[in-house]
């Protein structure tokens, strides 16, 4: 296997970078229901500008985890029973989807899929024994990815990234 068994990097700008550690404290609970996130705070802690903090609160608004409100900033969303049940009935549908594309697609593409998640499963048995909560955590986010991109729809792909993070 050797060196091909490297993926290629993922280049994340700077606000990608905030929205995705934003995000981790969000799932974690390091971040509560109703807590305030300042920009220039958040800035200040993270020795940027506000553009690239700015930029991460708008994307983390439009994925529903914080809520913006006028005069008052963005906070951390409080999800309802319905929020939830909403966000796994969508993960269903793509799921499906995806599974459905991955069987069609004939020996090939089930082949590729089967080792594409066997790999994050490995993955995820290892994160699972050393008890790291934030790798588990990111880990299964990458297993239900890896199954969506199996699918071949790159739209769709595209589109559940927003929907799958806000589920974990």
């Amino acid at each position: 296997m050797g060196l091909s068994a490297l993926k290629t990097m993922e280049w994340k700008s700077t606000s990608d970078r905030i929205s995705d550690d934003l995000r981790q404290m969000i799932i974690e609970g390091q971040l509560v229901p109703g807590e305030q996130l300042g920009e220039a705070r958040i800035a200040e802690l993270l020795g940027v500008s506000r553009a690239p903090v700015r930029e991460a609160l708008q994307q983390l608004v439009q994925e529903k985890l914080l809520v913006a409100a006028r005069n008052k900033g963005v906070s951390v969303v409080s999800f309802t029973a319905t929020d939830i049940w909403e966000i796994y009935d969508a993960r269903f549908a793509i799921e499906s989807h995806a599974a459905v594309r991955i069987i069609d697609g004939g020996p090939g593409m089930r082949a590729r899929a089967i080792d594409d998640l066997r790999a994050v499963l490995e993955r995820l048995g290892t994160a699972a024994k050393r008890g790291n909560h934030r790798e588990i955590s990111t880990t299964d986010l990458d297993f239900h990815m890896t199954l969506v991109g199996s699918g071949g729809n790159g739209r769709l792909a595209t589109l559940s990234r927003c929907g799958l993070r806000r589920s974990r």
